[in-house]
């Protein structure tokens, strides 16, 4: 899902400058693909747990840099819970983007809006099936920062968008 949610992104926003009305219609078909990959991850977890094998298995187990004696690492687990939790996040992406397109077809700019609502989307499946403290708050930063382009989107929002992310920046560094 977080594959598909950035390639949507990236097309809404590529597009957004010739085909505006054609974006919604991407958002929403990457936001319900990655509704239904978060099912079959979720089913899948399911299932793992349910044969009392390991309850945490890696979807994603890959990439490892070493700096000294820190070690970043990228990969991906899920579990019965992080499956339930990605099944509600993609849920509400579906029906944000839903709610989204009649609105959307009256603004200058929708595939911007739609671009980052679907990388949200992806930065909290990074968050939600992150194996790693450090992933967990990339991931959550990519939320972070994509919630302030959303609200900077608004005519007159440039304070409100900076109080937002200074809030989520404190908060999260907190």
């Amino acid at each position: 899902p977080i594959v598909v949610c950035v390639a949507a992104g990236l097309l809404c926003y590529l597009l957004n400058r010739w085909l505006r009305a054609l974006s919604g219609l991407i958002a929403l078909a990457g936001t319900v693909v990655a509704l239904v990959q978060a099912a079959r991850i979720y089913m899948e977890a399911l299932r793992i747990y349910a044969a009392e094998a390991d309850p945490m298995t890696y979807l994603f187990e890959g990439y490892r840099l070493a700096l000294g004696k820190l070690t970043l690492e990228v990969s991906l687990r899920s579990s019965p819970l992080s499956g339930l939790l990605l099944l509600g996040v993609a849920f509400f992406g579906v029906l944000i983007v839903i709610y989204s397109l009649r609105q959307m077809r009256h603004t200058p700019e929708p595939g911007k809006y739609y671009a980052f609502t679907l990388w949200a989307l992806a930065g909290a499946f990074a968050a939600v099936l992150s194996d790693n403290w450090l992933f967990f708050l990339f991931g959550w930063e990519i939320v972070t920062l994509m919630l302030f382009l959303l609200v900077n989107l608004g005519t007159g929002a440039r304070k409100a968008s900076a109080k937002t992310f200074v809030l989520l920046g404190f908060a999260d560094a907190a």
